[in-house]
C-alpha cells in the first residue's frame, strides 16, 4: 500500500474519522470537567521540625556515633507511635485508606514521608512530606500535625530511652510550609483536553480504516 492508496482512504472516511474524533473531543471534555476538582494546590504540604539528643554520651570516634534517626525509624519506634497517635489524632482525616490498611502497611506509609537531615552533634531535622492530592483534609492535617510530630518526638524519646536511659529529645523549632491553593479554569482545562480527545479519535479512526483496507488487500 503506497501514499496515494492510504491518502485515498482517509478522503473516503473523513466523514467517519471526524464524527469519531469529535464524539472523543466530547467524551475528553466533559470527563475532565465533571471530575476536575474546582480547587487545586501548587507545592507540597511540607512539616520540619528541629531536634536535638541531650544527654547521650557518645564515642569520640565519629566512626562509632549513635544513629538516633536509625532507630526511630525501625518497625517497633513506629508500631508504638501508631498506637499512641491513632487513639489521638485522626489519620483517617489525613489518608483517606487509613482505615483499610494493615499494621504493615500503616508504617509503611508513614516512614515513606518521614526523613531526617543529620547536621551533627545529636542535632537532627525532622521532615514529614505530604503531597495535596495524597491528603483527603488538608485544613484538618495543618491544625494538627504538630500534635502528631510532638507524638512523634515523644516515643522517639520513650524508645530511644530503652538503650540510653539519659538521652533526651529536644524540639529546637517547627515550621509548616503549606500548598498553594489555587482555582483550576475547568473550562481551559475541558478544551484543552478536548483538542487531545479530537486528534486522538482522529488518527485511532484513521488507523482503524487503514488497517482494515490493508487486510482486505491482502486477503485478495
Amino acid at each position: 500500500m503506497n501514499i496515494s492508496e492510504v491518502k485515498q482512504i482517509i478522503l473516503s472516511k473523513i466523514g467517519h474519522i471526524l464524527i469519531t474524533g469529535l464524539v472523543c473531543a466530547v467524551i475528553a471534555a466533559g470527563y475532565k470537567y465533571c471530575f476536575t476538582p474546582l480547587d487545586g494546590y501548587k507545592g507540597d504540604f511540607q512539616y520540619t521540625r528541629l531536634i536535638q539528643i541531650v544527654n547521650g554520651k557518645e564515642s569520640s570516634d565519629s566512626r562509632f556515633e549513635f544513629n538516633y534517626p536509625g532507630l526511630i525509624n525501625t518497625d517497633s519506634c513506629y508500631v508504638e507511635f501508631l498506637k499512641s497517635a491513632e487513639g489521638t489524632v485522626g489519620l483517617s482525616k489525613i489518608n483517606s485508606s487509613w482505615e483499610n490498611l494493615n499494621q504493615q502497611a500503616k508504617v509503611k506509609w508513614f516512614r515513606k514521608y518521614v526523613r531526617f537531615g543529620n547536621f551533627h552533634d545529636n542535632v537532627y531535622e525532622l521532615v514529614f512530606t505530604l503531597q495535596p492530592n495524597s491528603i483527603k483534609d488538608i485544613s484538618y492535617l495543618n491544625k494538627n500535625i504538630s500534635k502528631l510530630m510532638d507524638l512523634f518526638v515523644k516515643n522517639g524519646t520513650q524508645f530511644i530511652k530503652k538503650v540510653k536511659p539519659d538521652a533526651e529529645i529536644k524540639s529546637v523549632s517547627e515550621a509548616v510550609l503549606l500548598p498553594e491553593k489555587t482555582v483550576n479554569d475547568k473550562k481551559a482545562i475541558a478544551l484543552k483536553y478536548s483538542v487531545f480527545g479530537f486528534i486522538a479519535g482522529g488518527f485511532l479512526s484513521m488507523a482503524i480504516f487503514i488497517g482494515i483496507s490493508l487486510f482486505k488487500k491482502i486477503q485478495d
